[in-house]
């Protein structure tokens, strides 16, 4: 990504257009943009903007999907920023464990539902991508929504690798920043005062450290189940889609055959009509023919009378 120094509006509408280019289309277009600046005589951002990396699929996909879907990326910010407050609130287990799991369950459907989009984009573009690129969108989306080096590239679209894993350390830096505001001074002395000697429950903190770590475990799970669905799902498409084209094929050839049926049927019935005409002219003939000879025969035999 360019130095920002560079990111005046001539460089970032430039760059902003760059990556939301086919991905065939960037080297040539890259070569182009950066030309127009330096006839503008900006050097600076004629060699920042030559600077851009071209991104690979799995980046070039989220960063289109981000530009199509910003509502949803906004959600998913939220949806994430939500995450990381119910992780760092205080209070029971079981009731800190229910808050996990309806954020964790909120930015697990927006995340799903981004990843349709990102879907829907491959098959528009009659593109090849495979259930592992559209995993790394998804990995994408969830991971540079979390504060990092990545999120201000994935917000505005230009990626050009995929997402570290930023594993529980970023979620326990949000999770501080995230907390709720301290108690006011009043509140606090009454708690003290209620409890001036308690001792530190190791225990409970093992316990809740327990309790975070299976339900971390059941969200993965309920994440690999998300994703098997979803490739069940998009395997069943594909057989009915394919099912739809042979049945389709098989309409237009007996469409075809009906066609060519109707036309034999036509011309027969034009040639019974032809046959028909001339039976009856064949037999106004014959009738003529047989007057003519009856005639004749009678005009014979008067004469031998005669004789």
């Amino acid at each position: 990504m360019a130095d920002a120094a560079f990111e005046n509006r001539a460089f970032a509408d430039r760059a902003d257009a760059l990556y939301a280019l086919p991905l065939e289309a960037f080297v040539a277009e890259r070569k182009r943009l950066a030309g127009e600046l330096k006839k503008q005589g900006d050097t600076a951002g004629a060699r920042a903007l030559e600077a851009l990396a071209k991104p690979i699929l799995s980046a070039w996909l989220t960063n289109q999907t981000v530009r199509r879907a910003a509502a949803l990326v906004k959600e998913l910010f939220a949806a994430t920023s939500a995450l990381a407050a119910a992780q760092g609130t205080p209070g029971a287990a079981r009731d800190s464990t229910r808050k996990v799991q309806a954020a964790a369950a909120e930015q697990r459907e927006v995340v799903a539902r981004l990843t349709e989009v990102a879907q829907k984009i491959v098959d528009e573009a009659g593109m090849k991508a495979d259930a592992a690129v559209i995993e790394r969108v998804a990995n994408n989306l969830r991971w540079g929504a979390i504060a990092g080096a990545d999120h201000a590239a994935l917000e505005r679209g230009r990626l050009v690798h995929d997402v570290a894993s930023p594993g529980f350390a970023a979620f326990a830096e949000m999770s501080l920043n995230a907390s709720p505001p301290a108690p006011d001074r009043a509140a606090l002395h009454a708690q003290v005062e209620k409890r001036p000697t308690a001792p530190r429950d190791d225990l409970a903190e093992r316990r809740q450290a327990a309790e975070k770590a299976r339900t971390a475990a059941e969200l993965e799970r309920a994440r690999q189940r998300d994703l098997a669905a979803l490739e069940h799902a998009r395997k069943e498409t594909v057989v009915a889609r394919r099912a739809h084209e042979r049945a389709e094929a098989a309409r237009a050839a007996a469409e075809a055959r009906v066609t060519a049926a109707e036309a034999a049927l036509e011309t027969a019935r034009a040639a019974a009509s032809t046959a028909s005409d001339q039976h009856r002219q064949a037999a106004a003939t014959l009738r003529a023919r047989e007057e003519a000879e009856t005639a004749a025969r009678a005009k014979v035999e008067a004469s031998r009378d005669e004789d």
